[in-house]
């Protein structure tokens, strides 16, 4: 009688281990998705009676959409696709890449990181290669007309461009800290660029805050108009799919509250609306849209300019009061102006797109004019409120040592930032004693009394 053998395994660390891991990467995360689809598809198909030799093309199409892709569907484009999944799929796939780096029960320490220096390389190209595969072959399956399903790439090199640029921004954010690459990235950069880096996520999330939460206003004043545009779907089920449907457009919406709040504004068909005022027109029946005006505006809406107005300020003051010297304080803000401009230009492009070729046409927001606008308000303001705050802090420091008393100035909060340690210039607590004419004690320096702005 035979007896089983145990399969042998691949010892960790071994080159078959680390092939087979690779390949689960790559593939693992976009099968999962196009998994989920079929399943989905094939459980409308069967109870709606439909034909399901449509059933890979539909697919297919979806797991394009869900990337952004745009697709012409029976000769119509249709490039606005909700940026949920596509965020979706870029925390997805940070996270396999995160899980393959630093595997469960390794540690948190950077030594836990099985990917260093040129090692990298390789989990980034297969976190890639597999959706690029997987985008190919649903380019093909569209390209073959299976089930007669009127649906193809706008452009088929654009179609795996989206693709590709989607995982892979999902790879670089799961490799840059277990690579190491932060770190060498970090001691590389000055420090100004490095606070002006470390304020982009806060100085962002504030933004995109504001603009969630005047599209969330703007929908409670116009919640009759929701609930209309709810109750067309025909139904409990239709109902709920158009509510489904208008929170995974949710994040497009926030991106065009961001571009009224900065001044360009944003356009659905022909309904413009700007800080300065709307103009009306029909748009989908999507009750998101319910937070469109619908008359020409109030004359208070250029209030909404006073958004982005405070928030560049307190970017001013967060780098004025982070340790640096004037200049480089400046620079600092620079830095974080022009990073948003970027960041909010991406997700303007994202955002935005045709709604086929009639009325509905384009979505989105002005991209270049918002992306100027935002390096305009943030760099501007944050570097007047920089000089601002720096001539104040000078002036308390004069006054005080002409008149010879304590004067309390506005302490220096060091924000933590990556790479920067307490013992670097500005880290300690200003002085705020009377001034000593005394000698120090020895080995201990005189403090610098020279104006901040000086620097």
């Amino acid at each position: 009688m035979l007896q089983d053998r145990p399969r042998r395994q691949a010892p960790p660390g071994s080159p078959a281990a680390l092939l087979r891991a690779l390949v689960v990467l790559a593939l693992g995360p976009v099968l999962a998705v196009a998994a989920v689809l079929t399943a989905v598809v094939l459980v409308l198909a069967v109870a709606g009676d439909a034909a399901l030799a449509g059933v890979p093309a539909v697919v297919a199409s979806l797991w394009l959409a869900a990337h952004g892709a745009t697709l012409d569907v029976d000769g119509t484009r249709l490039g606005v696709l909700p940026l949920v999944p596509v965020l979706g799929l870029v925390l997805l796939t940070w996270r396999s890449v995160v899980g393959f780096a630093i595997p469960r029960g390794a540690g948190a320490g950077a030594g836990a990181s099985t990917v260093r220096g040129r090692a990298a390389l390789p989990v980034l190209g297969a976190a890639v290669a597999g959706p690029l595969l997987v985008g190919v072959l649903a380019v093909v399956v569209l390209a073959t007309g299976a089930g007669g399903l009127p649906v193809a790439p706008a452009s088929v090199v654009g179609t795996l461009v989206q693709v590709v640029g989607v995982h892979l921004l999902g790879a670089v954010l799961g490799l840059v800290r277990p690579s190491g690459t932060w770190v060498r990235v970090r001691r590389a950069l000055p420090r100004w660029a490095r606070t002006g880096l470390a304020q982009v996520p806060v100085v962002g999330l504030a933004l995109l805050g504001a603009g969630g939460l005047l599209v969330l206003v703007a929908l409670v004043l116009s919640a009759g108009t929701f609930g209309r545009l709810v109750h067309s779907g025909g139904g409990v089920a239709g109902g709920a799919g158009l509510v489904l449907l208008s929170l995974a457009y949710l994040p497009n919406a926030v991106v065009g509250a961001v571009s009224v709040l900065v001044g360009p504004g944003a356009v659905v068909g022909h309904a413009t609306v700007t800080p300065f005022g709307a103009v009306g027109a029909p748009v989908p029946p999507l009750p998101l849209l319910a937070a469109l005006p619908e008359g020409s505006g109030s004359w208070w809406w250029p209030v909404l300019l006073v958004v982005p107005a405070a928030v560049a300020v307190v970017l001013g003051l967060r780098c004025s009061r982070s340790g640096l010297g004037r200049d480089d304080a400046l620079r600092a803000v620079g830095v974080t102006a022009v990073a948003l401009g970027l960041l909010v230009a991406v997700l303007g492009r994202q955002a935005g797109g045709a709604l086929g070729g009639g009325a509905f046409t384009p979505v989105g927001v002005p991209v270049l004019a918002l992306a100027t606008a935002t390096v305009g308000w943030f760099a501007v303001l944050g570097c007047a409120a920089v000089l601002v705050d720096t001539q104040l802090r000078d002036a308390a420091l004069a006054v005080a040592s002409v008149a010879g008393a304590p004067v309390v100035v506005a302490p220096v909060v060091v924000a933590p930032v990556a790479g920067a340690s307490a013992t670097e210039p500005g880290a300690a607590e200003p002085d705020t004693t009377e001034p000593d004419t005394t000698e120090p004690p020895e080995g201990i320096d005189a403090p610098d009394t020279a104006p901040t702005g000086q620097h």
